[in-house]
């Protein structure tokens, strides 16, 4: 029992001394990009984009 309770303790710590690199390495939060596409709606449900929408077609300009 002792030396289950020692393994898993062992394991415990080694995950953690695993992580604290990771976190530490970790670069500040990048400003997300503006969007640089337009979305071009044509007949019968055609919808075409051009560019680059970080967030989804909702914020390119569009047009008819």
């Amino acid at each position: 029992m002792r030396k289950r309770l020692a393994l898993l303790s062992a394991g415990a710590l080694a995950a953690l001394l695993m992580l604290v690199p990771l976190g530490a390495g970790a670069r500040p939060a990048v400003p997300k990009a503006k969007a640089a596409c337009v979305v071009v709606n044509g007949p019968a449900h055609f919808h075409l984009q051009v560019g680059y929408a970080p967030n989804g077609p909702g914020d390119c300009r569009q047009l008819p």
